[in-house]
């Protein structure tokens, strides 16, 4: 993600943290406008945590602290699928299959396996902007940073990308293309708010044209809301906000709080059907980690219990975040608690990042590597239960230090 030999880039030696805040060994508090990478969606919310260590004492307590899913069974296996699949569905039944990851990387890599069984198609559509993390499949994928991908051999060599689109023509575009190479085109993989680029949200009616059209020719719809995930746009997952569902949906950073490494991939009957008889060579040791389920099981709760304070504040901190932004006359775009601000000069991001942090705010630089940098800025993931009042006098802070510099 960086030089070999690079310092950690906020440098920041971290003794503690609190609610929203992240706290440096003397004692300064740092506002978390990033919920950690995008993960501690919650916060570093006591309330939560206690819940969690009491239960893992109770496992550790039993010695279970380990067991290897693909030889033996476990209650929490079945219950929190059970739990995901109720909360994903939320009263339809677009999913009924969990597999559960060690992270997002890992949800992208057997997402792209399970694409392999549509058919023996091998190409895979992607968005130009668009990240889907650092193993091989996820790299191949990732347009944001395929620049840099070329020094390992060429791994997207079945993967085309478009940009997203962004008005009729270039959804035209894509859709002629999808036409005209239908046969082979195995999967199309979306982030339907492209995060690592500056949180471009995609017109939602775009992507229902788009996903109709997959399913018109039978090309797998791959979802990742590893970032969009467990309310961050505001709905528990942005493809609610559709018209139908995806067919693969990878799921990781929020579903647990960031609290151990974990994720999961859901698939409908359209997939289950392809994957009939067939042998799935995909595995980690590390799947189905009894203290990663349980962090989930527990968040999962909390999220349930507190989803109409959630849903709120969501809305109140997008309408702040307008509001403060439109004034200031920013060139922004995002949705819900997500969004960035395009700066376009790398020296001036990375200069108002760290005046921003010896102010105590921390933000999230973007940087498009396929477009040799041009397209960069900041961005703000809040935690999704920070007043909006405190939010607003932060972004009042970070838009006058953006408009010393533009």
């Amino acid at each position: 993600m960086t030089l070999f030999d690079n310092y950690p880039y906020y440098n920041l030696d971290v003794a503690k943290a609190s609610n929203e805040y992240i706290i440096d060994k003397n004692g300064k508090k740092h506002l978390d406008l990033r919920s950690g990478l995008w993960n501690v969606s919650l916060g570093y919310r006591a309330e939560l945590l206690t819940r969690i260590q009491k239960k893992m004492s109770m496992l550790l307590a039993d010695g279970l602290f380990y067991l290897d899913i693909h030889s033996y069974h476990h209650g929490i296996y079945q219950e929190f699928a059970v739990s995901l699949l109720e909360f994903a569905n939320c009263g339809h039944h677009a999913f009924h299959k969990v597999f559960y990851t060690s992270s997002g990387s890992e949800g992208t890599e057997l997402a792209l396996k399970l694409s392999h069984f549509n058919q023996q198609r091998k190409m895979i559509l992607a968005f130009q902007e668009g990240y889907h993390g650092t193993f091989f499949g996820g790299m191949a994928v990732s347009g944001v940073d395929c620049d840099i991908s070329k020094a390992y051999n060429n791994v997207n060599e079945h993967v085309v990308f478009f940009p997203a689109p962004r008005n009729q023509s270039m959804l035209d575009e894509l859709l002629a293309f999808i036409d005209r190479n239908k046969e082979t085109i195995a999967a199309f993989i979306f982030e339907p708010v492209i995060g690592s680029s500056g949180t471009i949200a995609v017109n939602d009616t775009y992507l229902n044209i788009l996903m109709k059209h997959c399913d018109m020719n039978d090309i797998l719809k791959i979802f990742d809301e590893v970032a969009t995930g467990f309310f961050r746009t505001g709905a528990r997952f942005y493809y609610h906000k559709l018209a139908s569902p995806p067919d693969i949906l990878i799921l990781s950073k929020s579903i647990n709080n960031g609290i151990l490494p974990f994720g999961a991939v859901l698939i409908g009957e359209k997939v289950s059907g392809l994957l009939l008889n067939k042998h799935i060579d995909h595995f980690s040791t590390q799947n189905g980690n009894l203290l990663s389920i349980h962090a989930a099981n527990e968040t999962l709760n909390y999220m349930i219990e507190k989803e109409a304070e959630i849903k709120r504040n969501v809305a109140e901190m997008e309408n702040c975040i307008k509001r403060v932004f439109d004034h200031y006359s920013m060139r922004y775009s995002g949705a819900g608690a997500m969004f960035s601000i395009t700066i376009n000069d790398v020296n001036i991001t990375n200069r108002i990042v760290n005046e921003l942090k010896e102010f105590g705010i921390l933000v999230y630089y973007y940087y498009d590597y396929s477009n040799e940098g041009v397209n960069s800025g900041i961005t703000l993931f809040p935690p999704l239960f920070l007043d909006a009042n405190k939010l607003e006098a932060a972004l009042h802070i970070i838009c006058k230090k953006i408009k010393r510099y533009l």
